[in-house]
This record gives C-alpha cells, structure tokens and sequence, in this order.
C-alpha cells in the first residue's frame, strides 16, 4: 500500500513538475479557471480529477503520456487539465469519490458537457468516447455558427 501510494505520489510530481510531461496540461483549477475568464480557453476541456495516493490516476496518466497518437488527439481536440484534489482546490461540482475522474467541460462556462468518465479507462476506449463527443460538438457548433451568427 505504502509503495503504491509513493509510487503515485512521485509520478503526479513528477508530471507536474517536468515539461516533458506536462507540455501543454494546465496543472490548477485557479489557473484554468483565470484562463477561460480572460477568454483564452476556446477548446472544451479534458480535466483529470486525481488524488496523488491515486494508484489508477498514475497509471491513466502514464498510459497517456505513453501514446503519442493519443496525446496528439487530446491536445488538438481539447485543453487538458489535471488536477489533484486532496493538495489543489477544486469546486464543490469537481469533488468525487472515483479517481481518476475525466470531466469534458465547457470551455467558456466550465461546466461539464458529458456525464463523467470514471477509472482507468483503456485508452482505445477513451479515444472512442471522446472522439464521439468532439464530433458530435463540432456539429452542434457549425449548426448554432449558420444559425445565429
């Protein structure tokens, strides 16, 4: 239990503290939260909700950062936040009792788009659900684009 619990705990300081790994990833709410307030967040958001004693949050983040394909997918369809809720704040709506949790929020309001997806989650399979979503978003935003702008 100890080794896990270290295990996470160097991982996610780790990818929080390396540009290697954290390229892109906003690491704090408060950051993400300043950002789409002054209008610079204009993707939907990919937030992973983690715990640092989270052995299944270093593993999702592992496998992610493992996969090039699918690290290009996420980066160009979504701006991707982590957030580990026993050290950072996060909002009430944000606290859950499964990690690794992944939101898809709303650029502009933060508020989530979809039902959450909860665990380790097998990569093709998140690819699969965010991809359906992306598509499904960018319908939905060339619809409302033609009609009311």
């Amino acid at each position: 239990m100890i080794r896990k619990t270290l295990y996470g705990i160097f991982f996610i300081l780790m990818f929080l503290n390396n540009s290697l790994f954290a390229g892109d990833w906003i690491t704090s709410y408060e950051k993400l939260y300043r950002l789409s307030e002054d209008g610079k967040i204009t993707k939907p958001v990919f937030l992973i909700v983690g715990r640092s004693s989270c052995h299944y949050c270093s593993l999702e983040l592992s496998r992610i950062e493992n996969s090039s394909n699918f690290k290009n997918f996420l980066f160009k369809n979504f701006t991707p936040v982590i957030v580990e809720e026993d050290i950072q704040m996060v909002p009430v709506d944000f606290q859950v009792e499964n990690t690794p949790t992944i939101f898809v929020l709303d650029p502009y309001s933060l508020k989530p788009l979809i039902d959450p997806a909860q665990g380790a989650i097998p990569l093709n399979n998140l690819y699969k659900w965010l991809n359906t979503f992306i598509i499904q978003y960018k319908s939905f935003n060339s619809i409302w684009q033609k009609n009311f702008f």
